[in-house]
């Protein structure tokens, strides 16, 4: 589901930075402490109550958060 479609009540797993992610965006701008300030910075955490954010500075990061996010559901199912 791209983010202009994205149900904003329902529980998402976002996916993608703020600059390419209108839904991300909102998550970042409105939990205080998130922030990827620069190259090789990445979020993969539950933010609030319905949100998990995958998100870095830049699509590599991005790329590197989905990996950890991966590992550790693969991890908590062990």
């Amino acid at each position: 589901v791209l983010d202009k479609d994205a149900d904003k009540s329902a529980t998402l797993i976002v996916v993608g930075g703020p600059a390419v992610n209108t839904v991300a965006n909102d998550v970042m701008t409105n939990t205080p402490g998130l922030a990827l300030a620069k190259p090789g910075d990445y979020i993969a955490q539950a933010v609030g109550n319905n949100r998990i954010l995958v998100a870095g500075y830049n699509g590599v990061d991005t790329t590197t958060a989905a990996h950890k996010f991966i590992a550790d559901l693969i991890a908590a199912a062990h």
